[in-house]
């Protein structure tokens, strides 16, 4: 135990209840704040129920323990960000309305990672709370897998209390045991995502069921999660950093505000106290390249114009505003006089492997994940938004082969092979005769730049069009 101020607090995580110590200081604390220790003993009793009732109210908010101040020269821990844009699900969104998720529920979270970030965390896994944005959407990516289990899938789709035989709990608790949240998952949704922040027209919505606990409501904590528990129930947990604990605890508070109040109404009948009804979806970081800033407003722009490709904005608002002077110089790549397009499937082939694979994402994926791989098919150039422009490397090797093709960023990489490019020979001769050099170590490859952008599972490269040498 360690004191400070007068008030004690458990010594390896300096808070005033902790799970993992087996400590609970909040009287004892309460007590000090009162003055108990100088008090009569008329007095004493009076602070003594006042203490009861203080420690009572706290239980009853369900906050997490309160924390020792720091030690000199050290900092608290910086509070999580607010609810980003792409973590919150569509407002008034009703689930009983949206068709089921019948495609690739661990991929679709799996999309949320670059490329340089699987291969990092497969090379050098990140330190516990180095990167907290890398950690929950790696946690929303296990809880994915877990989903598309054949015992889960039984589950899903069965919101009501007692139905169903087998399901999954999710528990995300802090090393400290202090603040903890549960998770069942109770459907799988497809909602329209939102371009700027998705790499489809679709995603999964999991709809779910969640109750937070804390140290300092311990009791009341443990009844609620003990009020529904289906026969043949797993438990999976997460120990993490109480700031990724936050962080669900923000997303899953600001969705439920968000979704539909008739649909939480009736999803929430029969729940015991404490456990509430809201969604997860994948969290997209920013895609390739730079943003752009909107021409109507100067905001950061994220939304491209579908035709040309090209030109972005915030929001449609400002497309639809802006479209009377687009519109002068508003063309579609393919409509160009000279226009000479290459088509490359994305898709990964099971059977080869080769073809829209993204090198060193498959094999480092069960470094990142902390429950069991699935086997999956899925298409590379996820990273890649629909329909906008990018340019892209594409390199030959030495010798007859895959060429490779990748981005600036390299958040998506792929071989192409003549299963994937109809068209592989005559992009590869072209390449040999107008392209420059590789470097010395590859023996005679060489390389182009074009513009590129992606259409479903197709890629188009504009091949009429070299560009000049890039950075990269």
């Amino acid at each position: 135990m360690v004191t400070v101020n007068g008030l004690c607090y458990c010594t390896p995580h300096r808070l005033e209840c902790c799970g993992a110590c087996f400590t609970s200081h909040n009287m004892t604390n309460r007590l000090a704040e009162l003055g108990y220790a100088s008090a009569d003993e008329p007095e004493s009793r009076r602070m003594m129920r006042q203490a009861e009732r203080l420690c009572e109210a706290e239980a009853a908010k369900n906050q997490p323990p309160r924390r020792a101040p720091p030690k000199p020269g050290q900092a608290n821990p910086p509070k999580p960000d607010k609810v980003d844009r792409s973590q919150r699900i569509a407002e008034g969104l009703d689930p009983s309305r949206l068709p089921k998720w019948t495609g690739d529920l661990a991929g679709a979270f799996h999309a949320a990672f670059s490329l340089d970030e699987v291969v990092a965390s497969h090379a050098n896994p990140p330190a516990a709370g180095s990167d907290l944005s890398f950690e929950v959407r790696t946690t929303l990516h296990c809880i994915a897998q877990r989903c598309e289990e054949p015992a889960a899938r039984r589950q899903i789709g069965c919101p009501e209390p007692g139905r169903g035989r087998e399901t999954t709990r999710f528990v995300i608790q802090d090393e400290s045991q202090s603040t903890n949240i549960a998770i069942d998952c109770i459907d799988v949704v497809e909602a329209e995502a939102d371009d700027a922040v998705s790499m489809d027209r679709r995603k999964p919505v999991l709809v779910v069921r969640w109750l937070y606990g804390s140290a300092s409501n311990l009791r009341a904590s443990l009844q609620a999660m003990q009020a529904i528990l289906l026969p043949g129930m797993q438990f999976d947990s997460f120990n993490t950093d109480e700031r990724e604990v936050a962080v669900f605890k923000q997303m899953l508070e600001a969705n439920a505000k968000l979704l539909d109040e008739n649909y939480v109404a009736r999803a929430s009948r029969g729940l015991p106290s404490g456990w509430r009804i809201s969604a997860l979806q994948p969290i997209m970081s920013l895609r390739s390249g730079e943003t752009s800033a909107c021409p109507v407003c100067g905001k950061s722009a994220l939304l491209t114009c579908s035709r040309c490709k090209k030109q972005a904005y915030c929001s449609k608002e400002c497309q639809r505003s802006d479209w009377k002077q687009h519109k002068k110089t508003c063309k579609a790549p393919e409509a160009a006089t000279d226009a000479d397009i290459i088509d490359v499937d994305l898709r990964i082939d099971p059977d080869t492997g080769l073809h829209g694979f993204c090198m060193g994402a498959e094999s480092a994926t069960s470094a990142m994940s902390r429950c069991r791989r699935t086997e999956r098919t899925g298409m590379a150039g996820s990273h890649l938004l629909e329909d906008k422009v990018y340019v892209v490397k594409v390199q030959t090797p030495p010798h007859e082969g895959p060429l490779l093709c990748y981005d600036a960023t390299r958040q998506f990489q792929l071989y192409i092979t003549d299963e994937a490019c109809a068209e592989k020979r005559r992009l590869t001769e072209l390449i040999r005769a107008k392209g420059v050099s590789g470097k010395v170590a590859m023996g005679g490859s060489r390389k182009a730049y074009f513009n590129a952008y992606r259409t479903g599972s197709t890629m188009k490269l504009l091949i009429h069009e070299l560009l000049p040498l890039q950075a990269w």
